[in-house]
C-alpha cells in the first residue's frame, strides 16, 4: 500500500460524533471554515493558527446545516461518523516521519495537515517522537469560572518575590536529578533509582508516583493519587492540596506530567517533564508555607505520552464534581535553551475561541511576573489553539489553561524522546528562572493573604473528643462521621470575624488506618484528606484551613475510617 509520509507532530482527534444530534438521513461531515464564518450552532471541534495570522476552525456537521448557515466551507471528509482525526503539524527541526496509508491525508491547514489516523497508531507514534492529542465526542465546553481570574490588579508583591527567590539551582537540578535517574530516591524508606518513569513500565511508574506523593507530603501538604484505566492498563496521578482560606471553592491548578518516553530502555525524560514536575514540586513547597484565597492543586500526571490519559479523566472529574477551576497553569519542558535568549512560549487558544480571554489572562500574568521579579525569561504568548499537552484535557472542559514552556517552535530539544534527555543536557539558569516565573504566577493566581491579617494566638487546645461530652469535647468521631465544631465559642480568642484559623490537627491513637479531612462548616467535603494516620499510631499534622462565614467559625471534621477516632484541635492564630 502507498504511503503518505509528513514529518509532523501529531494531535490525535477522534471526533465520534454523536449522530441523533444531526439531521436524520444526512451523515456529518468534517468540514474546513475560516474561524470568523464559524455560525451559531456549528459544533467546532478544533481552532488552529492558519496562514498569515488567520484562524481556521474544523466543524462537523451536516450539508445542510452547513449550508443553512451560509457558511463558506470546504468538505474534507464526507462522512466523519466514529472516526479519529488528527492534526499533523511540523515541528522546526523535527525529524519523526508520519507514514499514512493512501487517502488519509485530507488537508493541509497553515502548518498543519488533518488526517485520519487510527487509535491503534497512537503508541507507534509517540515511540517515533510525534505527540498525540484525541478530543472528546462533542466540542470543547463554554464553562467559564464562577469569578474573575484577579478581582484586583496584580502588581509586585513582597511575599510574592519571598517565594520567588526561595527557588535556587541546586533545589531545581536536585529534583531533577531524582526523576531523571541520576540520583536514587527514596520512597518507602527504601532507596530506589527511577531509570524510566514510562506510564507502563510497572515498578518504576509506581515508584515514581509514590515517591511525588511522599515528597508532596513532606511540605505538609495533604497528598495522594487520583487513579485513572484505560485498555493498556491502569495507573494514577499524584495530587496535593493547599486549602484556600477566604474563596477555598475557586481552584487554581498547577500541572506537569511525570511520565516520559521512550518506553524501552533508559528513559531520563529530564527535560520532558522532569523539569515540570520539579516545577510543580517547587511551586508545592513554596506555597505550602503561605496563606492564599484559593485553593491551589498541585497535580502530576501519567499517561501524557500515551494521549494525555491521565489529565483527560482527572479534568472529566473537575467538571462532573462542577469543580470552579479558575486557572490552570501546565509545565511541560521548561528546561532547554540552546541560544540562550531566555525565550518561553505560552501557548493559549485562539483568538476566535471563547475561552481565549481567560487563557490570556493567565499567560499576561506570567510574562508580568517574569518583569516584576526582576528574571532573566523572555516569555511570549502564542495563541494558536494547539492543545499538545495535559493542558489541552481542560480546554476539553471549558476550563481556562495555558501550556507554559520552552521556545519549542524556533530552539527545540533534539534530545526529545531519548536516552540523551539528561539532566547534563538542560541549562540550569533558564531552567532556574522558568521555575521562579511559575512559582510567582502561581502565588499571584492564588492570591495571597496579607501577613498583616494574621493573629498569633498562644497555643490553645479547642476540642478534645477524649473528654466528657460537650460542644468541643467528646465523644470521638463514629466510623464515616462528621462533625462541626463552632470554634468562636471556645475560650481561646478566635473571633466571629476570622476567615481561617492556623492550627494542629491530631487524630490520638486510632484503632484502624485512614484520615480526617477538615474543612469549612456548611462547606462540600473536598476531595483530599487533611491528616492521613496508621492503626495505633497518633499523628498530626498542621494546617491552615477556613471556617464558616456565618458568625460562628465553624470548622468540620469527616472520618474516613473504619473505626472511631479521638480527635485533637489546638489553634496558633487566626485571619481576618
Amino acid at each position: 500500500m502507498r504511503s503518505t509520509r509528513v514529518r509532523a507532530v501529531l494531535l490525535l482527534l477522534p471526533l465520534l460524533v454523536a449522530s441523533p444530534a444531526l439531521h436524520a438521513g444526512s451523515p456529518p461531515v468534517l468540514a474546513r471554515l475560516a474561524a470568523g464564518d464559524v455560525a451559531p450552532g456549528l459544533a467546532v471541534h478544533a481552532r488552529v493558527a492558519g496562514d498569515g495570522g488567520s484562524e481556521v476552525a474544523l466543524v462537523v456537521a451536516t450539508r445542510e446545516a452547513l449550508a443553512a448557515s451560509g457558511a463558506r466551507h470546504v468538505v474534507l471528509d464526507v462522512d466523519a461518523r466514529g472516526v479519529p482525526y488528527a492534526l499533523v503539524s511540523t515541528r522546526p527541526g523535527g525529524t519523526a516521519p508520519l507514514e499514512l496509508p493512501a487517502g488519509r491525508l485530507l488537508a493541509t491547514v497553515g502548518r498543519h495537515a488533518v488526517a485520519r489516523v487510527s487509535a491503534a497508531d497512537v503508541a507507534r507514534l509517540h515511540e517515533a517522537g510525534l505527540v498525540v492529542r484525541r478530543l472528546p465526542a462533542s466540542p470543547p465546553g463554554g464553562r467559564a469560572p464562577c469569578g474573575p481570574l484577579l478581582r484586583a490588579p496584580a502588581a509586585y508583591d513582597p511575599v510574592v518575590a519571598g517565594l520567588v527567590a526561595s527557588v535556587t539551582p541546586e533545589a531545581a537540578s536536585g529534583l531533577v536529578a531524582r526523576l531523571s535517574g541520576e540520583v536514587p530516591v527514596t520512597v518507602g524508606g527504601s532507596p530506589y533509582t527511577l531509570l524510566t518513569r514510562y506510564t507502563y513500565s510497572g515498578t518504576p511508574s509506581e515508584r515514581s508516583v509514590d515517591w511525588a506523593v511522599e515528597q508532596l507530603t513532606a511540605y505538609g501538604l495533604p497528598a495522594g493519587t487520583f487513579a485513572w484505566w484505560v485498555a493498556m492498563g491502569p495507573s494514577r496521578n499524584a495530587v496535593a492540596e493547599k486549602r484556600g482560606a477566604a474563596r477555598p471553592e475557586e481552584v487554581v491548578l498547577v500541572t506537569a506530567h511525570l511520565d516520559d518516553l521512550p518506553s524501552m530502555g533508559r528513559a531520563p525524560g529530564a527535560d520532558d517533564d522532569a523539569s515540570g514536575s520539579a516545577a510543580v514540586l517547587l511551586a508545592a513547597k513554596a506555597l505550602s508555607t503561605r496563606v492564599f484565597e484559593r485553593t491551589v492543586r498541585f497535580v502530576l500526571f501519567t499517561g501524557e505520552e500515551q494521549g494525555s490519559y491521565g489529565s483527560f479523566y482527572y479534568a472529566a472529574a473537575l467538571a462532573d464534581a462542577s469543580e470552579d477551576v479558575v486557572a490552570v497553569l501546565n509545565l511541560d519542558m521548561v528546561a532547554w535553551d540552546s541560544d540562550g535568549d531566555g525565550a518561553a512560549l505560552l501557548h493559549t487558544r485562539t483568538p476566535s475561541d471563547p475561552g481565549y480571554a481567560s487563557d490570556r489572562g493567565i499567560a499576561d500574568l506570567f510574562v508580568n511576573v517574569a518583569s516584576w521579579y526582576g528574571l532573566p525569561l523572555a516569555p511570549s504568548v502564542a495563541a494558536d489553539g494547539l492543545p499538545y499537552s495535559d493542558h489541552g484535557s481542560f480546554w476539553e472542559h471549558g476550563y481556562p489553561a495555558v501550556l507554559a514552556i520552552e521556545d519549542d517552535l524556533e530552539d527545540f530539544n533534539p534530545w526529545y524522546h531519548s536516552s540523551g534527555d539528561l539532566l547534563a543536557n538542560i541549562h540550569l539558569p533558564y531552567f532556574t528562572a522558568f521555575v521562579k516565573a511559575a512559582v510567582g504566577t502561581a502565588a499571584h493566581l492564588a492570591v495571597p493573604l496579607s501577613p498583616q491579617g494574621f493573629h498569633t494566638l498562644a497555643p490553645c487546645r479547642l476540642v478534645d473528643t477524649r473528654a466528657a461530652p460537650g460542644p468541643l469535647a467528646g465523644p470521638a468521631l463514629p466510623a464515616g462521621a462528621s462533625r462541626t465544631f463552632a470554634l468562636a465559642s471556645s475560650p481561646c480568642g478566635v473571633p466571629p470575624s476570622a476567615r481561617a484559623v492556623a492550627l494542629n490537627v491530631t487524630a490520638a491513637a486510632p484503632p484502624a488506618a485512614g484520615y480526617l479531612t477538615l474543612h469549612a462548616g456548611g462547606s462540600l467535603l473536598p476531595s483530599t484528606s487533611t491528616l492521613n494516620f496508621a492503626a495505633g499510631r497518633t499523628r498530626a499534622n498542621n494546617a491552615i484551613l477556613p471556617v464558616s462565614a456565618d458568625g460562628t467559625a465553624s470548622l468540620a471534621v469527616a472520618n474516613a475510617a473504619p473505626g472511631p477516632v479521638d480527635v485533637l484541635l489546638d489553634v496558633t492564630g487566626w485571619f481576618e
